[in-house]
């Protein structure tokens, strides 16, 4: 028995991907790049800004640790009630403290944490404190 084999389709098997397949291929890759983008942008904009509220939070306790190692009858003198502190490593961002009653024991110190975020605008953070004689 003998098998002919058709010289024409032997060699049209060979000679790779037609055009219609090289254009599904790039069309299929630019969408998956293209998702790929848009699902990148925000969560890399989130993480930016979680990385900026941490560093504010640090900040923040960084500060109140200080009032904490002052004694208890300087509180007044050295953190007058409505003191701003400027916090250079924010953006536009400045600690305000303030206190409801300067003889009260134990006393209640109320701060304000705000600054400018580049991606949201401007933020802030409330924390409260107490601290006794």
């Amino acid at each position: 028995m003998i098998y002919r084999t058709d010289p024409a389709r032997t060699r049209g098997s060979s000679r790779g991907f037609t055009l219609l397949e090289v254009m599904l291929g790039v069309a299929l890759l630019s969408v998956l790049t293209l998702s790929t983008a848009l699902v990148s942008v925000p969560i890399s904009r989130q993480a930016r800004s979680n990385r900026e509220v941490a560093m504010a939070n640090t900040e923040a306790v960084r500060i109140l640790e200080k009032v904490h190692t002052v004694p208890f009858t300087k509180i007044p003198t050295i953190y007058p009630d409505g003191i701003d502190i400027p916090i250079a490593s924010l953006s536009g961002g400045s600690l305000h403290i303030s206190y409801d009653d300067v003889d009260a024991d134990p006393l209640i110190l109320h701060t304000a944490l705000s600054w400018d975020s580049p991606n949201i605008g401007q933020i802030q953070r409330t924390f409260h404190t107490v601290i006794t004689r």
